[in-house]
């Protein structure tokens, strides 16, 4: 089970290192809780954070930017799954469902 309980949105821009134009960002770090993978010593669940593009998010939801947060709002307190891939060179997320009915 992994289980969305909150976001962070992560918005600007940064130069990389040895100069050329800003390169411009916008993420939502995904606050999750599961309980997949625990250790040993670890029962229950653990929180977990996942930095999502917004792109990759309105492209699984069929929203626009400008509905994704309300979107994700929507379904908090959701279980989730993720589809990974190679985003720019790194394993990265590459798709998003929500699974079952809000409980």
């Amino acid at each position: 089970m992994i289980k969305l309980i909150g976001y962070e949105k992560s918005v600007g821009s940064f130069t990389p290192e040895g100069g050329g134009s800003a390169i411009e960002y916008n993420n939502r770090n995904l606050l999750l809780i599961t309980n997949e993978g625990l250790k040993d010593n670890q029962s229950g669940c653990i929180h977990a954070v996942t930095k999502v593009k917004t792109s990759v998010l309105c492209a699984s939801f069929g929203c626009t930017l400008a509905e994704i947060d309300q979107y994700l709002d929507s379904i908090l307190d959701r279980e989730v799954k993720f589809d990974y891939g190679m985003v720019q060179g790194k394993l990265g997320v590459t798709g998003f469902k929500v699974l079952g009915d809000k409980k």
